[in-house]
């Protein structure tokens, strides 16, 4: 069977030796198309006209985003390049700008060009941190003041932990804890995921560190920058983070819809796919609602849909801004269990006027409230998730 190739370099004397050698008859493939750039190549990709790329990794625009959505349409990526490192771009060869080696590598076949850092290549495996997504609804029902107070639970627990606000519609984590966001930690770690430069130091350099040991990823400055938060690059952060970080929480949208212009382009960036790509990769999944009549109608009617994006998450309910009274409370649980089939839930006390002052002065709830009976509910969320057993005078502390 004949390899369909198709080709994408800047280098028209390279391109021309390549084409040259793959016409022969030995290589079993063929050159369906020389793409002069990456708007050229993914549509090639997306017509089914091709088996291979073979593509040069310092053209413009190639990054990880494009090279994810070429193996979705079943091409395998070849990329050219001097440097090994840009295997970090996951491509599934790398080779230098040889014809008699890019021969080797559509046969499948491995080429070493000098790999001098092998932790580039490390597996999977060996990454065991816990990502917790944090969502809920649109209407405001608490749910970064939650994930901030959750993060830094896990924190307190002596556990390495990272916060980060992947929301795209109201990023707000930087103004809970006080902190500048004129520099988006989350974006510049999804920059260099899409160079090829991310790694688990990267990420630590990109987060500001607070004095409980919590390290966080600020969001974007401005929802319009929105399309930076790529999933390609958010599905490096989160690899990268279990790798050093026992947590991580990861505080994303209330929109989970796909929009409808991928029905129409498909490969074309959408706003909500940050929230997407986050929870299809959660380990946990902590749902957020408030105890109001409208808030939970809207939470009821979404979190299914929800849940269904993070197939592999344990579901965890917490209703926020609890009336006080045992009324209040069984009516809510009859609601989780008839709707979602969901038998426990941490409640959280209102509280606003609480979380208002944690906003206000840019401090967490341990710091503000360390004995509110928000607190101690959002603690033992916290250590249920991390398989923590908090000791009497731990929760005595709470």
């Amino acid at each position: 069977m004949t390899i369909r190739v198709v080709i994408a370099l800047s280098d028209k004397a390279i391109e021309a030796s390549v084409v040259r050698r793959l016409a022969r008859a030995d290589t079993g493939a063929t050159v369906v198309r020389r793409c002069l750039d990456v708007v050229e190549l993914r549509a090639v990709a997306a017509a089914g006209l091709a088996d291979v790329a073979v593509v040069e990794l310092h053209l413009r625009g190639m990054d990880r985003d494009v090279v994810r959505e070429l193996h979705s349409h079943g091409l395998r990526v070849v990329g050219i390049s001097l440097e090994a490192g840009n295997a970090a771009l996951g491509v599934d060869a790398v080779v230098p700008p040889k014809p008699e080696h890019i021969c080797t590598a559509l046969r499948g076949g491995q080429v070493a060009i000098g790999i001098d850092d092998p932790t580039l290549l490390a597996p999977d495996e060996a990454l065991t941190g816990n990502l917790m997504t944090v969502w809920g609804p649109i209407g405001a029902p608490g749910r970064t003041s939650i994930a901030v107070a959750i993060a830094d639970e896990l924190a307190l627990l002596s556990l390495p932990t990272l916060l980060a606000d992947v929301d795209t519609y109201g990023p707000s984590v930087a103004q809970h804890l006080g902190l500048l966001d004129d520099s988006s930690g989350v974006a510049a770690v999804c920059r260099l995921a899409g160079q090829g430069r991310l790694d688990g130091t990267a990420v630590v350099r990109s987060a500001v560190a607070l004095p409980s040991g919590l390290r966080v990823l600020t969001g974007i400055p401005r929802t319009e920058r929105w399309e930076e938060l790529r999933p390609a690059a958010l599905d490096l952060l989160w690899q990268h983070s279990r790798s050093f970080a026992a947590s991580t929480v990861a505080d994303i949208g209330f929109c989970v819809e796909q929009d409808e212009l991928a029905w129409f382009e498909p490969g074309m960036p959408s706003r909500n796919q940050a929230a997407v790509a986050t929870l299809a990769a959660a380990d946990t999944l902590v749902a957020v609602t408030s105890a109001d009549p409208v808030g939970l109608t809207r939470f009821l009617r979404q979190a299914p849909l929800v849940r269904e994006l993070a197939p592999a998450a344990s579901f965890n309910v917490v209703v926020n801004r609890m009336p006080k009274g045992r009324q209040p409370e069984s009516e809510v649980r009859a609601l989780l269990r008839e709707h979602l089939d969901v038998h426990t839930a941490t409640f959280v006390p209102d509280s606003s006027v609480l979380f208002a002052s944690c906003r206000q002065a840019g401090r967490t709830l341990s710091e503000v409230a360390p004995r509110s009976e928000a607190r101690r509910q959002l603690r033992g969320l916290a250590a249920q998730v991390a398989g923590v057993r908090l000791s009497r005078k731990r929760r005595r502390a709470a």
